[in-house]
């Protein structure tokens, strides 16, 4: 699946998801992938999604699943998108916190760091 995501395959990735179970939709696997397909279609300009969906997807994922890194990275990205800093800031500390103590590396981390320091960027903007 992320493979389709991966090359802006979003057709062919929703109708992969299509074939989910009703009762499998709130796995946290499943929340995720559904918040990537719309935040590759949101990229792609896509209108049948908006960040509020991706959003509401991750954190359901991240509610299922709270020690998963990835997901909190990604649900960081969601709240950066929607001007919401400060929360993304805290997610993206929790993933680095959970990355430091589960692997003590992961190249992955500097994304998250990445992420971080655009945050600050836009909250000293917004201090001004």
């Amino acid at each position: 699946m992320m493979v389709l995501l991966d090359r802006g395959a979003i057709t062919e990735a929703r109708a992969v998801l299509s074939s989910v179970s009703p009762k499998d939709l709130n796995q946290s696997e499943v929340s995720f992938v559904r918040g990537r397909l719309a935040w590759e279609a949101i990229q792609m300009e896509n209108e049948n999604y908006a960040l509020d969906d991706v959003r509401r997807f991750w954190q359901a994922a991240v509610r299922e699943n709270p020690d998963n890194p990835a997901y909190l990275h990604a649900l960081g990205w969601a709240y950066y998108g929607e001007g919401n800093y400060d929360n993304a800031v805290n997610n993206w500390y929790q993933a680095i916190a959970l990355i430091k103590e589960k692997s003590g590396h992961d190249d992955d981390i500097f994304h998250v760091y990445a992420g971080l320091a655009l945050a600050f960027k836009e909250i000293a903007r917004e201090e001004k």
